[in-house]
């Protein structure tokens, strides 16, 4: 049985780190077996880890959340090509169209509160969102 893939939009990690949403509870209600695989681009690290006047604690909360998941190049060449072909269709904001295209390549699912990415109907691209309610 393959195990399901899962890329989360840095929207998905914010909205975690701000207690908006429980990802350790999304992923706790999946079937135990077989246990999925969590991916995020480099682009979600770089947006969960640049809100202004984050301190030193919520560096580190965030950076504690990131190793929990798999990250994946920025820009292979199947990354890069499938954002570029995603921005000439759609003009989709270049770090969302990475997104989508990493959950592409990949073959996965991508977990996402965005509204550009919930809306994108793309060829290979699936998107989920999580609730936002509070932890």
């Amino acid at each position: 049985m393959e195990r399901p893939k899962y890329v989360l939009d840095s929207t998905t990690i914010i909205n975690h780190l701000n207690a908006k949403l429980d990802i350790e509870a999304f992923f706790g209600a999946l079937p135990a077996l077989p246990k999925a695989l969590r991916y995020i681009n480099a682009i979600t690290a770089i947006e969960a880890l640049s809100k202004p006047g984050m301190t030193d604690v919520e560096m580190a909360e965030a950076g504690v959340l990131l190793l929990k998941f798999t990250s994946i190049n920025l820009m292979t060449p199947a990354i890069r090509d499938t954002a570029a072909a995603i921005r000439r269709g759609t003009k989709m904001l270049t770090p969302d169209a990475v997104i989508a295209a990493t959950a592409i390549v990949l073959g996965a699912t991508c977990l996402s509160n965005d509204p550009h990415l919930l809306k994108l109907v793309w060829p290979g691209y699936t998107v989920k969102a999580i609730p936002i309610s509070p932890v």
